[in-house]
């Protein structure tokens, strides 16, 4: 990949500072340089003063010498509202030859347009092949990315416009001399921006430049950790696929996101844009109470949900199975079974290791269940954005939105792949996926406790679910009927669910007022001693309002208003 620069001298241009943001384009491109200095003092409407030089790979390490032809004095004073842009040229493998023709180097400078432009990345054969044949443009060089000017005229120069339209990776920065504006623009390819004031803005491939850039100006030693947070200087990454719409008069900088366009074979997002906006959702479901509710709530809502459920040969996966496939059936709600073997394999987890000891609450100090499951809610995450990238080239679908039971408030404080924190994680690698931002999360369980949902689902009316409720550390068949473990429990001299996580759903149903319909199957007296959980401590709440409740849920306000209509009318 090649290394873009940039440095806008806003009040005092300082070559030295120039030219040490350029020496670290050439660690990474070693074909060629070029570099442009344009004059933005000009007054407003002129053309400005556009002075570029290219040099082949011989040349490169002539930044200074260059520098010093772009400007006659290492340092010009009283000079501001310069603009440098440059280019340190990493030729592809698939080029026959770089030659000796400058034509291949940028910057691209397109007279008639006003346009100069360096950029870092590729463009699709698309946008190139349409330029070739565009009668009415003519191309100032041999690369593709003229095709981001080409674009950039076709979109009448709308730069999110041309973002629609464009097709490739990119990070590069225009300038814009008719609107006298500059454009960063990122999409998957890293650019990264520093500030110093008294001197200016300026951005580069490489984080490094950037710092060392910051260190210079400011006569010290700077690091990446040791930033005094009073200084006037900033260095940080420019997000992925966002625009930075910079006026060189005024200094503001506006920000826009974009979706990014690849062209695939079966889909692309430009020529059917929008076609079909229902609110997918893809539900990971264990045939619990936490993703049973997500499920129910959400169908309520009238999303449009499928359930997604995994076998990773867990104990209970049997039960598991079976007690989603009754809930989905009485639902009505499409069921997709995905198997994922390497957590079996492995043998480190505890719900997949039988000879390991599941840790219930016997003991004082603890009073949760801690069956922790190397990697699972990860590979979940994964597998779910799978599906859903999928989903988007078949369907077109505006977005698709990941849930799950495993994201809940009542379980992130024990796991921490159940908070809505490591939820959002997998979220910024899903758009590196060629679907961009369309996959996303619905939190829809994460601001309530168990309680709270046994009382949504009562009056919802589907409180009956509760009968194929696995909330077990040990399930088993019992007569084909999935079952929770129960033992006898002399001091209240009825039957309890034995293992921490089925009392704590048990305790829920208590508090919410509502009757737990679980299936169980009774342990030994034997078996009971060491495994009888703390006992968990019944808390008095106030009556509880159920729009408060709604409130809580974290799904679209639209679907939110429908679900508070159900309700209200139960």
């Amino acid at each position: 990949m090649c290394t873009i620069s940039g440095f806008w001298f806003r009040e005092q241009l300082n070559i030295e500072y120039l030219s040490n943001l350029l020496s670290f384009g050439k660690l990474r491109g070693t074909d060629g340089i070029g570099i442009s200095k344009i004059d933005l003092s000009k007054e407003k409407y002129n053309k400005n003063e556009i002075t570029t030089f290219v040099y082949k790979n011989k040349d490169i390490n002539k930044v200074d010498e260059i520098i010093e032809k772009l400007d006659h004095s290492s340092i010009i004073p009283n000079t501001n509202n310069i603009l440098y842009l440059s280019n340190h040229r990493s030729a592809p493998e698939t080029e026959v030859s770089v030659s000796d023709e400058l034509r291949t180097l940028q910057p691209i400078y397109n007279k008639d347009l006003g346009i100069i432009l360096v950029h870092n990345g590729s463009v699709s054969n698309f946008i190139v092949n349409n330029m070739n044949t565009d009668p009415h443009y003519f191309r100032v060089s041999k690369i593709d990315s003229e095709g981001i000017i080409w674009a950039y005229k076709k979109s009448l120069c709308n730069i999110r416009k041309t973002m629609e339209f464009l097709s490739g990776g990119f990070s590069f920065i225009m300038y814009d001399e008719t609107k006298k504006k500059i454009y960063v623009v990122c999409s998957h390819i890293p650019l990264y921006c520093g500030y110093v004031r008294g001197c200016g803005m300026f951005w580069s491939s490489d984080q490094n430049a950037i710092w060392s850039t910051i260190s210079k100006i400011k006569g010290t030693p700077i690091t990446r950790n040791n930033i005094v947070v009073w200084e006037d200087y900033y260095c940080r990454e420019v997000s992925e696929y966002t625009i930075e719409e910079i006026d060189v008069d005024s200094g503001c900088i506006n920000e826009f996101k974009f979706e990014p366009r690849y062209i695939h074979p079966k889909w692309d997002p430009y020529i059917q844009k929008d076609k079909n906006k229902t609110k997918k959702v893809l539900v990971a479901c264990s045939g619990g109470l936490d993703s049973t509710t997500t499920l129910a709530i959400l169908k309520e809502a009238e999303y449009d949900c499928t359930a997604i459920h995994f076998k990773y040969g867990h104990r209970g996966e049997e039960c598991e199975e079976k007690a989603i496939q009754n809930i989905t059936k009485t639902l009505d709600i499409p069921l997709l079974t995905f198997e994922i073997p390497i957590i079996k394999q492995l043998d480190s987890g505890i719900l997949t290791n039988k000879d390991s000891d599941i840790q219930t609450g016997t003991h004082e100090k603890t009073k949760t269940t801690c069956a922790w499951t190397v990697f699972r809610n990860h590979l979940f995450e994964t597998y779910m954005g799978a599906i859903a990238e999928s989903e988007v080239i078949k369907n077109n679908y505006e977005n698709v939105f990941l849930a799950g039971g495993f994201l809940q408030l009542s379980e992130s404080g024990s796991f921490p792949d159940n908070s809505e924190r490591f939820a959002k994680a997998p979220e910024k690698f899903f758009k590196f996926s060629i679907t961009g931002t369309r996959i996303k999360h619905l939190f829809t369980l994460c601001n309530l406790l168990k309680w709270e949902q046994f009382v949504l689902l009562d009056k919802l009316g589907l409180i009956n679910l509760s009968r194929f409720f696995i909330s077990c550390d040990r399930p088993k068949m019992v007569n084909g009927v999935p079952s929770n473990c129960e033992f006898f429990n002399k001091k209240s001299d009825q039957y309890e669910p034995a293992c921490g996580s089925g009392r704590r759903s048990w305790y829920s149903s208590k508090i919410a007022g509502v009757p737990n319909l679980y299936e169980y199957f009774t342990i030994s007296e034997e078996e009971s001693i060491n495994y009888i959980p703390y006992e968990l401590r019944q808390t008095k709440l106030n009556k509880y309002k159920i729009d408060e409740i709604i409130d809580k849920i974290l799904i679209h306000d639209e679907a939110k208003e429908i679900l508070r209509k159900k309700l209200n009318c139960k």
